[in-house]
C-alpha cells in the first residue's frame, strides 16, 4: 500500500503535502521580515527573553525550539506598532 493522503482538489504524498506547507510558511515568513523594522527586533528581544542574535537565527531556522515563540512575538511586535501609527494618525 502506497503513502497517498487524498484531498478534495488532488491527490498528494505526504511528501509532497509537507513541502506544500513548508513553501507557504517560508512565504509567510518572508511577509513578516518584510514588515519588521530594525527597533522591532529589539522588541522582541525583550519580549521573548532571548538575545538578539538568537532571536534571529530561530526565526530563520523553522525547526529551531523557539521559532513559533519568535514568530509569534513579531506578529505581537507589528501589530503594537501598526496600533501606534493608527493611533497617531487619528491624533493629526
Amino acid at each position: 500500500m502506497s503513502k497517498q493522503c487524498i484531498y478534495k482538489d488532488k491527490d498528494m504524498t505526504i511528501q509532497q503535502r509537507q513541502e506544500e506547507i513548508d513553501k507557504k510558511h517560508r512565504i509567510y515568513l518572508d511577509e513578516i521580515l518584510k514588515a519588521m523594522r530594525h527597533g522591532d527586533w529589539k522588541r522582541v528581544c525583550i519580549k521573548t527573553g532571548l538575545e538578539q542574535t538568537y532571536v534571529s537565527h530561530s526565526f530563520r531556522r523553522v525547526g529551531s525550539k523557539h521559532h513559533l515563540t519568535v514568530v509569534q512575538a513579531a506578529l505581537e511586535v507589528i501589530e503594537e506598532r501598526m496600533a501606534s501609527y493608527e493611533a497617531i494618525n487619528q491624533l493629526m
